[in-house]
C-alpha cells in the first residue's frame, strides 16, 4: 500500500484515510491505463507500485521492477532528445509529457507516450511521481509511413523533390552562414523510352531503381540524391567549390552508371547526360540552382547528340 504520510489525525479521520489509501490502490491497481509510480524523496527514484496493466504492456512483473528506476525500460538506448525534458520535469518537480522508445520483457520496441505528475502530501511536500504510459506504436508507425510516402519516391526509395528542396534550402542557409560553396547536379537517364518500348515499363523501372542505387551508393555523407521525376536525379555535393572537384565526382558517378545493369527480361546498358550548377556562382536559391545545372545538363546532352 503506498504511504503519503499524512498528519496526525483523530482515530475515525485516520480510518477514514487509510480506507480512501486502500481505495486509491486498488482503483490504480484495476485502471486500464498502465501505471507506475516512483519515490520522488529517495535517491534515483526507485519504483514502489506497478499496476498489471503496466505488467501487460513492458512484460516484467510487479517484483522485477520494485526498486528499480524507469530508466530500464530504455535500455542502452539513451539518446533520446525527449530524455532531456524528462528530467528537466523531473527537477523541476513539474509535469510533463513526452514520447519516449521503451523496450519489452522480450526485447521489442514500443513507443511510449508517457505522462508523468508530481504528488504532494497533505503538506504540499513533494512525495511521489505518478506515471501514465500509453503504447503508440502504430500510431507511431502509421505518422512515419505518411511521412516517407511524402518525402520519398516510392520505386527508387530516394528522397523525393519535396525533400530535397527542404534539403537544398537547409544546404544554401549553412553557406551562406559559413561562406561556403556547393554543387547541384542534374542527371538524366538517357533512352529510358527506348527501354520501355522495347523491354516494357518493368524493365525500365528496374534501371532507375538501379541507377538510384547507384547514386546512393557513391555520395558521400553530407550529401544528398534524390529523384526529381521520370528519369531525372539531382545530387547536391556539400562543400564542393570548384568545377574540377565537381567533375572527377561526376565522372565517377558517370561510370559507375554505365556499367550493365540486370532486368528480369535481360541485361540493359544506358548512359546519362549531366550538368552541374553552383552556389552562390549560379544562383542563390534552389529554382535558379536547379535550372542552372538542368540547362547545363541539356547542352551536354545536344553536344553528345551533335557529335553522334
Amino acid at each position: 500500500m503506498l504511504e503519503f504520510e499524512p498528519p496526525e489525525r483523530p482515530a475515525s479521520s485516520a480510518a477514514g484515510s487509510e480506507a480512501q489509501s486502500a481505495l486509491l490502490e486498488r482503483s490504480l491497481r484495476a485502471s486500464a491505463s498502465p501505471i507506475v509510480v516512483v519515490d520522488a524523496a529517495a535517491a534515483d527514484h526507485p519504483i514502489v507500485f506497478a499496476n498489471v496493466a503496466f505488467e501487460r504492456l513492458t512484460g516484467y512483473l510487479l517484483h522485477e521492477v520494485i526498486g528499480r528506476n524507469c530508466r530500464f525500460l530504455q535500455r542502452d538506448d539513451r539518446k533520446q532528445p525527449e530524455l532531456k525534458s524528462l528530467r528537466a520535469a523531473l527537477a523541476a518537480k513539474r509535469r510533463a509529457t513526452v514520447v519516449l522508445r521503451n523496450y519489452r520483457r522480450n526485447g521489442s520496441l514500443f513507443w511510449n507516450h508517457l505522462t508523468i505528475a508530481p504528488v504532494p502530501d497533505d503538506r504540499g511536500r513533494l512525495t511521489h511521481y505518478v506515471g501514465v504510459l500509453n503504447d503508440v506504436t502504430e500510431a507511431r508507425g502509421e505518422r512515419e509511413r505518411l511521412e516517407r510516402k511524402a518525402n520519398y519516391d516510392a520505386l527508387t526509395g530516394l528522397p523525393n523533390r519535396y525533400m530535397l528542396g527542404d534539403r537544398l534550402a537547409q544546404m544554401i542557409a549553412h553557406a551562406q552562414r559559413h561562406g561556403r560553396s556547393f554543387a547541384v547536379a542534374m542527371i538524366d537517364v538517357d533512352g529510358l523510352k527506348r527501354v520501355n518500348d522495347r523491354l516494357g515499363h518493368a524493365a525500365g523501372d528496374e534501371v532507375l531503381k538501379h541507377v538510384a542505387a547507384r547514386l546512393a551508393g557513391q555520395v558521400r555523407a553530407g550529401d544528398m540524391a534524390a529523384r526529381f521525376g521520370g528519369d531525372e536525379f539531382v545530387l547536391l555535393l556539400d562543400e564542393i567549390d570548384s568545377g574540377d572537384g565537381t567533375a572527377q565526382a561526376m565522372h565517377r558517378l558517370l561510370e559507375s552508371l554505365s556499367e550493365e545493369m540486370p532486368t528480369a527480361v535481360g541485361t540493359v546498358t544506358i548512359t546519362c547526360s549531366a550538368g552541374a550548377s553552383f552556389f552562390p556562382d549560379d544562383g542563390t536559391d534552389g529554382a535558379m540552382l536547379l535550372d542552372a545545372a538542368d540547362a547545363a545538363m541539356y547542352r551536354r546532352k545536344l553536344g553528345r547528340a551533335a557529335s553522334n
